[in-house]
């Protein structure tokens, strides 16, 4: 699983505390298939083994952390199944989400599909939003996905011997 933390200082004291500013998102690969690669169980915890989709997405996720402008990718967990972002707004506008998981899926499959070419679908359509109301949640939610990997078997997406397509 490969985790990418930026600090958020970038934005303290920007945005009123009324405006909503910091927001956790979930996309989910298509069928919840573990295209993005394995997690396996030793002795000595969880080993994460990407896949090329796997690599190529982890390689995505630090280009949109690097580069985008509008909306800071603060932490991110890429899992078998799933990919977990923490975003901060710059400025947040009512139709900003769907844009930047639209925006995100696009360049994601994008460098997906240079790794391992398919005519078949590789997000779902939905994906969850929670808004985050306070630096406490804010917190716990990026040490959560700093430690998802542990934790794999009790994520609700989870699916035991699946096998990996790619």
């Amino acid at each position: 699983m490969h985790i990418k933390t930026k600090s958020s200082f970038l934005f303290q004291n920007t945005l009123p505390v009324s405006i909503i500013r910091v927001q956790f998102l979930t996309i989910f690969t298509y069928n919840r298939q573990t295209t993005m690669g394995a997690i396996h169980r030793t002795k000595n915890g969880n080993i994460w083994t990407p896949s090329k989709w796997g690599h190529a997405a982890t390689t995505a996720m630090e280009e949109l952390q690097r580069f985008n402008k509008a909306i800071l990718i603060e932490e991110y967990a890429i899992m078998p199944n799933h990919i977990h972002m923490l975003i901060l707004y710059k400025s947040y506008k009512p139709k900003m989400t769907n844009w930047f998981v639209s925006y995100c899926k696009q360049y994601l499959s994008h460098k997906m599909l240079e790794t391992y070419k398919t005519s078949d679908p590789i997000w779902e359509k939905s994906f969850e939003a929670q808004y985050i109301r306070s630096e406490y949640t804010q917190y716990i939610l990026s040490q959560n996905l700093r430690e998802h990997q542990a934790h794999w078997q009790y994520d609700p997406l989870y699916r035991p011997n699946q096998k990996n397509r790619f």
